[in-house]
């Protein structure tokens, strides 16, 4: 009798041993160092984390919705989704199926830009010391709110105020006539309608293109005709082509300045 009563419980024991080592092991299969490489972030989110021994895969998550499923320990989504709060998680899969304990991690993803300023910028119409320029604060349409106001003049960018700030005061103006443009940029670097840059964009592409188109008439017309004819074929060339040049090197320095404002692709 006593010897039955050890044996109930040697196994009761092994049994209970046995599920508390089980819970352990379970308790220790989980991904970490689950990180976002930028938030807020205008671009695809990327997110990387740690490699976890017995894992021959990842599942990644965004918003309780099945991503994908991938063998690095880094994702990139590409996937198209709405400017917000996502929140990824990812988990390991062992060979025979079963699924690690998951880490998560916030992103912030914003696409959408700052208002414009509407109001006219305010500031001295004539002044003999340093121009102080103003304007009205405005809002961002995306969740990452607006972070600065980046500020030009004469088409080129000269420096940039945190929000809540509102004046700017150019201690860096040379003598005559200025203009001066404010954009608010937000904290995923989404900057304000850039009207401007699309304009330099355009001149500098159709300058270009005109002077291409012009000289490769010139060597057709020169490898078909020759003499009177040709001087007579490439005046009518010129009375075509009245295209004045354009000064696209300033264009192009507008443009890079926007780039280094930004500190990205400005388009």
């Amino acid at each position: 009798m006593g010897i039955t009563r050890l044996r109930v419980a040697g196994v009761a024991a092994v049994a209970i041993l046995s599920v508390l080592a089980a819970g352990a092991s379970a308790s220790t299969f989980k991904v970490t160092g689950l990180v976002v490489d930028a938030t807020p972030t205008n671009a695809a989110p990327s997110i990387h984390w740690n490699p976890l021994s017995g894992a021959i895969a990842y599942r990644v998550i965004r918003d309780g919705n099945r991503l994908a499923q991938v063998t690095t320990t880094s994702f990139i989504d590409s996937t198209p989704m709405s400017s917000g709060r996502h929140t990824y998680r990812v988990r390991g899969i062992k060979a025979d199926g079963t699924l690690s304990g998951a880490a998560w991690v916030n992103v912030v993803y914003d696409v959408l830009p700052p208002a414009n300023i509407a109001a006219a910028r305010a500031g001295d119409r004539l002044t003999s010391g340093n121009p102080t320029i103003s304007w009205t604060a405005v809002s961002d349409a995306g969740p990452s709110g607006v972070k600065q106001y980046n500020i030009r003049r004469d088409g080129v960018y000269i420096g940039s105020v945190p929000n809540g700030t509102l004046t700017f005061t150019d201690h860096n103006a040379a003598e005559g006539q200025h203009s001066y443009i404010v954009r608010a940029q937000d904290a995923a670097a989404n900057g304000a309608a850039q009207v401007e840059s699309h304009a330099d964009a355009a001149r500098v592409f159709v300058n270009d293109a005109a002077m291409r188109i012009d000289a490769s008439a010139r060597q057709a017309l020169a490898a078909m005709t020759e003499g009177d004819t040709l001087r007579t074929m490439v005046a009518a060339l010129r009375r075509l082509f009245k295209q004045l040049p354009v000064d696209t090197a300033a264009l192009r320095r507008r443009l890079a300045d926007e780039a280094v404002a930004k500190g990205g692709y400005i388009f």
